[in-house]
This record gives structure tokens, sequence and C-alpha cells, in this order.
């Protein structure tokens, strides 16, 4: 048993399931839109705090996915990619974090193959 097991993790993965909504939506914000900037930078702080407390929100958008990763993955069918593509992540429900390199929360994401 090792001493990660004992701790209550409840709060920086609140925080960082709400990072991930806060990154989400601002991809489809435009950069140039009042308040981006500083929402960003905030972002960036908290996730850097996360980082001073032994905590890592794994980046999976856009990585092939593969068998075998360690994800909880809805499948869907993207038309527009060629047939020989390999399935890629193109949304994260909920990322993955390390606290202290060990996995305290398994990812939830939505994994794009072609036709």
């Amino acid at each position: 048993m090792n001493n990660t097991d004992n701790m209550n993790h409840n709060l920086p993965l609140a925080i960082a399931n709400e990072l991930n909504r806060m990154e989400a939506n601002l991809i489809h914000m435009q950069p140039d839109v009042r308040g981006y900037k500083q929402l960003s930078q905030c972002v960036e702080r908290m996730k850097t705090t996360l980082q001073a407390y032994g905590y890592e929100i794994v980046n999976m958008l856009g990585q092939s996915y593969t068998d075998g990763m360690r994800v909880m993955a809805r499948f869907v069918i993207d038309e527009q990619m060629a047939p020989e593509e390999a399935p890629r992540i193109t949304s994260v429900v909920r990322p993955q974090v390390n606290y202290q390199g060990q996995m305290i929360q398994v990812a939830e994401v939505t994994v794009s193959q072609p036709l």
C-alpha cells in the first residue's frame, strides 16, 4: 500500500475536471475575445499550482488511440478522416490525472475513427 491510497484527492480532481472544461471552452473561443488571455493565463497558473503539489493533468487531446490504452473511450465515426488514418482522441470529457506519477483518475475520451 502506498501513500496515495490513503489520500483524499477529491478537491484536486474536481479542479482538474473544471480546468479541462475551461480549456475545452477556450478552444472554441476567438483569442481576441475580451477576457480570453486572462482566462487562459488563469488556467495555466492553476495547472502549475496542481503540479507543485504533485498532480499532473495528462494532455491526450489529438493523440493517436491504440488498443490497450487505459482510458474509458467512446468511439465515433468521422467521415472526413481518410481510411488509412489512425483513430485519434478528439475530445476529453474527463482528463487523466496522475499524483506523484501514479494514475488516480482514468481519462474519459471520445475517439474518432475513419469509416
